[in-house]
């Protein structure tokens, strides 16, 4: 658990691959009523291409992998900062554009 997030551009075009240069993923843990936040920045020059699935992997499932990896159609990126994802009963994951704009949410609540 909390080995990986997965992005994916579902836009219908090509035409609207997403250049990534200052985007972000944060993470907010709620764990015994305090709050752990994790943020993971996209490489410069990176680009979101529709349609195709990109894993996020924390660093201790990344072994043996470059930074950027690509199999079975699926790209591969490294968090280095962030040992693990993590996980809890209250989860907020963020995409953050390069203005600093929420683009999109996931709460996770498990009882």
């Amino acid at each position: 658990m909390g080995n990986y997030i997965v992005v994916q551009n579902i836009s219908p075009s090509k035409k609207n691959d997403q250049n990534m240069t200052g985007w972000s993923i944060k993470k907010i843990i709620d764990m015994n009523n305090k709050q752990h936040k994790l943020v993971y920045e996209f490489p410069n020059n990176f680009i979101l291409k529709s349609h195709v699935p990109v894993r996020i992997l924390a660093r201790n499932t990344s072994k043996n992998l470059l930074a950027t990896t690509s199999r079975d159609g699926m790209i591969f990126l490294i968090a280095d900062n962030i040992i693990t994802w993590g996980t809890s009963t209250n989860i907020i994951t963020q995409l953050i554009d390069d203005e600093g704009e929420e683009q999109a949410r996931y709460t996770q609540t498990f009882t």
